[in-house]
């Protein structure tokens, strides 16, 4: 898992509530924008309710992204497949296509870890389940790579297409790992093959 808000430029602020005190985010916006998006994460996986408070007072951060990955809220919380994060952010209007600087979309990267309930509720909210990268990965390409074949299955009903290959003319079927390639080809179906 990776390291939320607590970085070099200070920790999200406490603020006494109900007589005790507990962390909560930012009680000012911060300079660094960066900091603002992981202080929201971070709260998100303290309280939702101290999520949905810092977004009432900082909307903007529903659609900010850290700086190095370009990252939203959204996508973090899917990588780390926090289902009830994730729902109440795209109940508030986040953007579901947003790209990592790497062009993964959020259900790009929780194909690849395998996440079937995360995908289910992104492809349900629109996500583009033929988005590719910069290396014209798919998100089959990213499912492949899990191994997962349920996942596999979930984006195929969806509408993705098994055949498309990357820059380096793979199908997902080409990505599969060797131990799970077998179930990986039959998730795909008999378009999905290897090239």
């Amino acid at each position: 898992h990776r390291e939320y808000g607590r970085d070099r430029g200070g920790g999200c602020a406490g603020e006494a509530v109900a007589g005790r005190t507990r962390t909560f985010p930012m009680t000012r916006i911060h300079s660094d924008g960066e900091h603002n998006v992981r202080c929201l994460i971070e709260a998100f996986f303290s309280d939702v309710e101290d999520a949905a408070a810092m977004l009432e007072r900082q909307p903007e951060l529903l659609h900010a992204s850290t700086q190095h990955r370009q990252e939203t809220a959204l996508h973090w919380l899917a990588v780390e497949n926090h289902l009830e994060g994730v729902r109440f952010l795209l109940n508030r209007g986040a953007n579901i296509v947003a790209r990592a600087s790497s062009g993964d979309t959020a259900l790009m990267s929780a194909a690849r870890l395998g996440y079937e309930e995360m995908c289910r509720i992104l492809i349900d909210a629109g996500a583009d389940v033929n988005a590719v990268d910069e290396n014209e990965d798919s998100v089959l390409h990213h499912a492949a790579q899990s191994g997962k074949a349920d996942v596999i299955e979930l984006l195929v009903a969806a509408g993705a297409y098994p055949s498309d290959q990357n820059t380096f003319s793979e199908t997902p079927g080409d990505l599969a790992p060797p131990r799970l390639r077998e179930q990986v080809l039959a998730a795909l179906g008999s378009r999905g093959g290897a090239a």
